[in-house]
């Protein structure tokens, strides 16, 4: 078998693993509950404080953005955006200066300090809860590929074995997340572009970071763990970037096929009906249901194949449910022989 062939085999040894253990479905949905709750009382606290005015009243609003946002041009000076006025035919702005003539600038948007420093408070928040469940998602996820249970008290019992690790984890993580943000505030497009390839880079180097927090003696330190996570990578993964391929290209096919027939059902009842607006109306919204239901279940069979390859680099051990896919293994990941 060709790679990719060998991609939609553990693909879908990876999609029978999730259906037949659908109390793994549960561990992102209760990620994205906690993460939701949290990110709207960090949000109600800046949104919803009291102004003077009614919440309706765009005087309100006005208020809440001008202590949320700040405009700097290159000399950094500051400029309140209560003096700004957005053009109705551009993106230019312009200060009104209270009797002299109104100039166009180039500014840019930057939240506050005071904002910014909420804003990482929440993110390092956001990523204690992340890396908390991933742990038990992902401890799960191994559980299942070496045919144990699946169970979410049990998941979720021992992230909390793993809770020093989880915490200096996100600290790590979160740190790195908001100097890149901060950094990346004060560049124009070719320094954010840099600062997302390093993004991007961090993102690669990290990816193995919960399944060694999960397995290896190392977890305690976040550094041996960053560093664990990269070396497999660099030293055992190599082909293995063949396989998220594969995967993500038949979601891409799918998703297309699946919009292309929702297209065509769509026109086919333009033509007999008389109802346009309902008809676009019920046939986007069971494309927009099936999208998000697709997306989901993949990201969750990423994270299968993801744990199934890092079985299998760095112990050796093939994944039981994999049992019968050792020559597929091999041939999207480049395992080096001593």
């Amino acid at each position: 078998m060709s790679k990719f062939k060998s991609s939609w085999f553990l693909m879908r040894q990876s999609c029978a693993l999730l259906f037949s253990n659908k109390k793994l479905l549960l561990f992102p949905a209760m990620t994205s509950f906690f993460i939701f709750f949290i990110f709207l009382f960090f949000l109600s606290g800046v949104f919803l404080r009291p102004t003077g005015h009614s919440y309706s009243s765009e005087n309100h609003w006005k208020e809440i953005f001008s202590t949320i946002f700040v405009l700097k041009d290159k000399s950094k000076k500051i400029v309140p955006l209560s003096k700004v006025q957005f053009s109705n035919t551009d993106n230019t702005k312009k200060i009104d200066n209270a009797g002299e003539s109104s100039k166009k600038i180039n500014k840019s948007v930057h939240l506050k300090s005071g904002v910014f420093i909420l804003w990482a408070i929440g993110y390092l928040v956001s990523m204690v809860l992340i890396t908390f469940f991933n742990t038990a998602f992902f401890n799960e996820i191994i559980h299942a590929l070496n045919g144990q249970p699946v169970s979410i008290s049990g998941g979720l019992k021992f992230a909390f074995t793993r809770i020093k690790s989880i915490l200096l984890w996100a600290l790590l993580a979160g740190t790195v997340g908001v100097i890149l943000k901060k950094i990346e505030e004060q560049f124009g497009f070719i320094g954010r572009f840099v600062i997302g390839l390093i993004g991007i880079a961090w993102s690669v180097a990290s990816v193995f970071a919960i399944p060694v927090i999960i397995r290896s003696d190392d977890g305690h330190n976040p550094l041996k763990v960053l560093k664990s996570s990269g070396l497999l990578i660099k030293e055992k993964w190599g082909e293995g970037l063949i396989g998220y391929v594969g995967i993500n290209i038949f979601a891409f096919g799918f998703t297309l096929l699946f919009t292309l027939l929702c297209g065509v059902i769509a026109g086919l009842l333009l033509w007999q009906f008389e109802s346009p607006i309902v008809i676009i109306a019920c046939v986007g919204i069971i494309w927009i249901v099936s999208i998000v239901s697709f997306s989901y279940i993949q990201s969750i069979v990423n994270n299968i194949f993801q744990c199934a390859l890092y079985l299998y680099a760095s112990e050796g051990v093939l994944p039981e449910r994999f049992s019968m896919a050792d020559e597929e293994l091999e041939k999207i990941w480049k395992v080096k022989k001593k």
